[in-house]
C-alpha cells in the first residue's frame, strides 16, 4: 500500500481549507470541526482519520478515531474502525462501531 503523491493527494491542495501535508498528516477545518487525515492511498482510501468538533465556545466535545474511510458520494464518508469519545461537563463517553455512515465531508468529494 503506497501513499499517494498524486492523484489523490495532490487532489487535495485545490480544496478550500485544506492545509499542505504536514508530517502529521492533512489538516483542514469547517466552522468549529477539525479533520486530521494521517494518508491517502492511490484508491482514495483515507488512512488514520481523526475529527474534532468544538462547541460555541471553542471547548472540545467530540474526537472520532477511525482506522480508515472512503467517500461514498454526495459530500459523506464511511469511517471504519471508529472510536468515537463524547465529551460534557460532566461525564466523558467512548463508544465503538465497525462501520459508520454518513459523516459529512464538509464539500469534500472524490
Amino acid at each position: 500500500m503506497a501513499v499517494a503523491t498524486s492523484p489523490g493527494a495532490g487532489a487535495w491542495r485545490h480544496v478550500p481549507g485544506v492545509a499542505q501535508q504536514f508530517q502529521s498528516g492533512f489538516w483542514f477545518k469547517q466552522d468549529q470541526t477539525f479533520v486530521n487525515i494521517r494518508s491517502v492511498l492511490a484508491d482514495l482510501t483515507l488512512v488514520g482519520v481523526r475529527i474534532y468538533e468544538f462547541d460555541n465556545d471553542l471547548r472540545l466535545k467530540v474526537v472520532r478515531n477511525a482506522e480508515s474511510g472512503s467517500f461514498t458520494g454526495n459530500g459523506q464518508w464511511q469511517l471504519k474502525a471508529v472510536r468515537t469519545t463524547e465529551i460534557t461537563p460532566t461525564a466523558t463517553r467512548v463508544t465503538r462501531l465497525q462501520i459508520m455512515l454518513g459523516i459529512r465531508c464538509y464539500g469534500l468529494r472524490s
